[in-house]
């Protein structure tokens, strides 16, 4: 696969084409954006291990939609079994997309540990046990983590 480079511009094209892309076969589309949220759901029932299966596979299923598109455009059949292209490859393609999954892990760990500094843990333990009312300090915590979460993982998300 090889980026091509563009103005910014382009990106309302871009926005245009995704959207008649989406017209095209919105029901194969919700499908496999509904088979990717359970799947995901699944896996984070499993302790610990499916937390980190589900952002190991993440290039691997982007791959698979960005594949799933493709076959929109073609006119071909989208099946859920698109997902696992990029781990159907040749050896040296499903090697290199589990080391960028190591990449994105170890980036979203960083980011969490990051995260878990700047949260008071105090203010917020009565907000998650459901015990006392909220207060508006908890929500300014809740807001700050938010804020600095997305802000944090912008990067992390251009990277992919």
């Amino acid at each position: 696969m090889k980026l091509n480079s563009v103005a910014p511009k382009e990106g309302y094209t871009w926005i245009r084409q995704g959207i008649w892309l989406f017209k095209q076969n919105p029901l194969r589309f919700l499908m496999l954006i509904f088979l990717y949220v359970f799947t995901a759901q699944l896996a984070v029932v499993v302790p610990i291990i499916g937390v980190f299966a589900i952002l190991l596979l993440t290039p691997a299923l982007s791959v698979g939609f960005m594949t799933a598109c493709r076959q929109a455009i073609n006119q071909e059949r989208i099946k859920p079994t698109v997902y696992f292209v990029a781990l159907q490859s040749s050896v040296l393609v499903r090697k290199r997309i589990l080391q960028l999954g190591l990449i994105y892990t170890s980036l979203i760990l960083l980011l969490s540990f990051i995260l878990s500094l700047l949260v008071d843990f105090e203010t917020l333990l009565p907000l998650m046990m459901g015990d006392n009312p909220i207060t508006p300090e908890a929500m300014r915590q809740v807001y700050l983590v938010l804020l600095f979460g997305a802000t944090l993982y912008i990067p992390v998300a251009m990277l992919m």
